[in-house]
């Protein structure tokens, strides 16, 4: 993806192989032709996954019931990476190749006790009793070989200079939870929980942690006479603690190996640049959540309504310290988060015969998160920096929150604010908030309609608002491969005002090093990179077939449906990239509202065939 971001859009990509099988390039060796890496430099991986388990159920009375489980999911990912001499990278070393072996193991233990009891002729009481663990373990074993002796064969062996890393890592959490169920006349019901984890990846005391939870509902429907067109009516309030341990290893310094270090290929250890805190505590969430949920006539249209209020406490974070500590961030607890928000799902059956049936559902979301505190002694926490766009919590700010180096505009007329050389200019002097990654809501509508023995369902998403950065974009800007781009060497009079006021006047040359390529007029001005993330997406689709019982009569099954089914169907957006849900960090990274250089979901189609037996 970097490669294609950098390649010229006026020489054809797939003239990119020479008579000698070597790599075609308009540019040497400095922008490598990412359809000849793709075929003779590629990244392989080859992933082994086993997951497995077994369970043991013992029912000793009609009230009690034993159940225990035991869960493994291991898998192995061998990786390997090609880079020959021609290439950028490789030509600098002669070539190189890389072996990579990830191994993880989860296994996930649990026993569960349950109590069930009515009390009274009103009273049904449940009991939950139970132990968990959850014990975790991964290996990486890397090795990089430089120097090739012969072209184009890539096993490790023919490499000159090696180098080598291992990295290991361990951690269990264990758990002891009870909860409590109280029905009172089927009208009236109460759940209490109560839970203690231990985790390995914090010290003593702070390595145990306890959270209560606590719920309250009441069928309206069941205690009061309600009208008939009321199917169903629930109130419900809870009040929910939560714990959370970390990675490991972030309690103290510790040494890793390095490659190059302490001189040349001379493998060593060398002490990390990031320091923990053997004081630090687990994270805490506490919440209140309050909802209504209905159904009326006979469940043809519904909803559920639901508000929540949540803060987060003592969060863990990389802070950035002086390098004359000898460290370059200090892992630490950080601070206060508070999120707040409404879900509404709304569902409906606007047309139900005998052969047809329509079932439509509509969900929304909305959510808003304040930095309400940061850890003392600091005004901000930085959680990602790429460059010129970055991501930081501040107090008194929105979760989310993106800065970044926007253009100067006039205090009076908020007009681009115009420099004596006729071009705009990008206020480099400091961070200033440009945008926030969260949207300002999200809703789907899934409809399913069924006629006979046909299914038709699609789920139809509108986000709107949200920014993000595609960081493949200034790659691509500064080669001149995007349609912004398309204006050079023309006479330009930018809009906007001088100084003093005036409008301004001044013809300049828009060229790639003059105005593309500089970051004080272009090419590091928010305006430019951050972009509106709103979107309208199928984000599936399927039509399905069951064939009547009467065919099936003479045969093995009982029923047999063919379905066929889309994803990623259909995307319309502002985003100029290629999807800005691709996120450039994953899933679990705090860093969010950053895109590009990594490979956007995929759209895909498929068929399957489902049969079950009499």
């Amino acid at each position: 993806m970097s490669a294609l971001s950098y390649h010229s859009n006026t020489y054809d990509v797939n003239d990119y192989i020479l008579p000698n099988g070597g790599i075609k390039s308009y540019a040497g060796t400095i922008i490598d032709n990412p359809r000849w890496l793709a075929e003779f430099a590629p990244a392989l991986n080859n992933v082994e996954r086993y997951v497995g388990s077994a369970s043991i159920d013992v029912t000793p009375t009609d009230w009690l019931s034993i159940r225990y489980q035991l869960g493994l999911d291991q898998y192995n990912d061998g990786r390997k990476r090609y880079m020959p001499t021609g290439t950028d990278v490789g030509s600098q070393v002669n070539g190189f190749t890389i072996n990579q072996e990830i191994k993880s193991k989860f296994i996930n233990s649990n026993l569960l006790v349950t109590l069930k009891k009515n009390l009274t002729p009103d009273l049904e009481a449940t009991l939950l009793m139970g132990h968990t663990v959850f014990d975790t373990k991964s290996e990486d074993f890397f090795v990089r070989g430089e120097g090739l002796v012969i072209p184009q064969f890539y096993d490790i062996s023919n490499a000159t200079n090696f180098f080598s890393f291992y990295d290991f890592s361990q951690s269990r959490t264990e758990g002891l939870f009870a909860n409590v169920d109280l029905s009172y006349k089927r009208f009236l019901n109460f759940s209490a929980s109560f839970r203690r984890d231990v985790t390995s990846t914090l010290i003593k005391p702070n390595n145990s942690f306890y959270y209560p939870s606590v719920s309250l509902g009441v069928i309206l429907n069941e205690a009061f006479k309600l009208p008939r067109f009321v199917s169903f009516a629930k109130i419900r309030a809870s009040y929910a603690e939560t714990g959370k341990g970390t990675s490991p290893y972030l309690t103290g310094g510790y040494f890793g190996s390095a490659a190059n270090f302490p001189f040349g290929t001379t493998p060593g250890f060398r002490r990390s640049s990031v320091i923990g805190s053997p004081d630090l505590r687990p994270e805490r969430t506490k919440g209140v959540e309050l909802g209504l949920d209905f159904q009326f006539f006979d469940n043809r249209f519904g909803f559920e309504f639901t508000y929540f209020d949540q803060s987060t406490i003592d969060q863990i974070f990389s802070i950035p310290v002086s390098n004359a500590t000898g460290y370059s961030r200090f892992v630490a607890n950080s601070g206060e988060i508070n999120n707040k928000g409404v879900e509404l799902i709304v569902n409906a059956t606007p047309i139900k015969t005998k052969d047809f049936r329509w079932n439509a559902m509509i969900n929304f979301t909305q959510t808003r998160g304040k930095v309400v505190s940061v850890a003392e002694g600091i005004d901000r926490v930085l959680i990602y920096d790429p460059g010129f766009i970055v991501s930081q919590a501040v107090p008194g700010g929105n979760v989310g929150d993106l800065f970044g180096f926007p253009y100067r505009r006039d205090s009076a007329s908020n007009q681009l604010l115009i420099g004596t050389d006729g071009y705009p200019i990008v206020d480099l002097t400091s961070l200033k908030k440009v945008g926030n990654a969260f949207p300002d809501f999200i809703a789907a509508m899934t409809n399913t309609i069924t006629f006979k023995g046909f299914s038709l369902a699609g789920q139809f998403e509108w986000k709107s608002g949200g920014d993000v950065y595609d960081m493949s974009m200034r790659n691509s800007f500064r080669n001149g491969v995007l349609k912004g781009t398309e204006r050079r060497h023309e006479l330009v009079v930018f809009k906007g005002v001088k100084a003093d006021g005036t409008q301004n006047t001044t013809p300049v040359e828009v060229d790639g090093g003059a105005f593309y390529r500089s970051e004080g007029r272009y090419a590091s001005a928010a305006d430019v990179l951050l972009q509106d993330a709103s979107w309208l997406r199928l984000r599936s689709i399927s039509l399905g077939y069951t064939l009547p019982a009467d065919l099936l009569r003479k045969s093995p099954f009982s029923t047999a449906t063919i379905t066929f089914s889309g994803n990623n169907v259909w995307l319309n957006t502002p985003y100029r990239g290629a999807d800005p849900e691709a996120s450039q960090n994953g899933s679990g990274s705090n860093a969010f509202g950053f895109a590009g250089l990594t490979i956007p979901a995929v759209r895909s189609y498929s068929v399957a065939l489902n049969f079950s037996f009499k």
